[in-house]
């Protein structure tokens, strides 16, 4: 049985636990495994040049500037296009966010929330965090189109009991003082706003082979156009 929590500060933000079943999450974890020679090193995208001189997008650019992460991924629409009822990860949390009743629950949390029922565009990453990889303070944003991520579904899946130490998610709030710490539990599903929360996920510290990592599908929802959301 899924159980919920809606936690309004730092920021607004939702955490699922037993998101999936429990069959499936095993599933999720075990095709993250097998696409071990899928995965690149992530790369944070600068974007001087996609911004205008305005303040807020100059407070951004500076924000960016300083952005590092290290850990790997595999983009999974580009391996998986036209054929993406192939990977468990990709139709497992598409057939979820589907369901009614799971759109439901995240809708009538109120604020961005609401825009679930109508969304049109989805984009997905799947993540692994080994020994000291980290992800430091961004937010989830594309700027030649900030409409395509509106609202972000961090989907957590690890061998149980975890053998690696560290790689929470970290919400901040006006400060990066002001934080709140989210473990990535295993079959564990965080929901927020893609523009409004600064997070960053804390180093990570594995002993173990490829498959003890921490795994992660990073799921975004928004449109596929510009879209008035405010």
């Amino acid at each position: 049985m899924k159980q919920i929590q809606y936690c309004k500060l730092p920021r607004e933000h939702i955490i699922i636990d037993n998101f999936l079943p429990a069959g499936v999450a095993k599933q999720c974890l075990e095709e993250a495994v097998s696409l071990e020679k899928f995965y690149k090193p992530a790369k944070v995208f600068m974007m001087d040049d996609k911004l205008d001189d305005c303040s807020d997008c100059q407070k951004l650019v500076q924000l960016t500037r300083k952005m590092t992460r290290e850990n790997d991924i595999v983009y999974m629409d580009d391996t998986f296009e036209n054929k993406r009822n192939d990977s468990v990860i990709l139709s497992s949390l598409h057939f979820e966010i589907q369901r009614p009743e799971t759109r439901s629950i995240i809708e009538k949390m109120g604020g961005m929330f609401k825009i679930i029922k109508s969304v049109t565009n989805s984009e997905t990453i799947l993540s692994r965090y080994g020994m000291c990889d980290f992800y430091d303070w961004h937010y989830d944003i594309i700027p030649e189109n900030l409409g395509r991520r509106i609202l972000t579904i961090a989907y957590y899946f690890n061998k149980e009991p975890p053998t690696f130490v560290g790689g929470e998610l970290l919400i901040a709030g006006d400060t990066i003082d002001d934080v709140k710490i989210i473990e990535p539990k295993h079959n564990r599903a965080v929901i927020f706003e893609s523009s409004a929360a600064l997070h960053s996920v804390n180093y990570t510290k594995l002993n173990g082979g490829f498959e003890e990592g921490r795994f992660s599908a990073n799921f975004w929802l928004g449109f596929t156009s510009p879209y008035n959301f405010r």
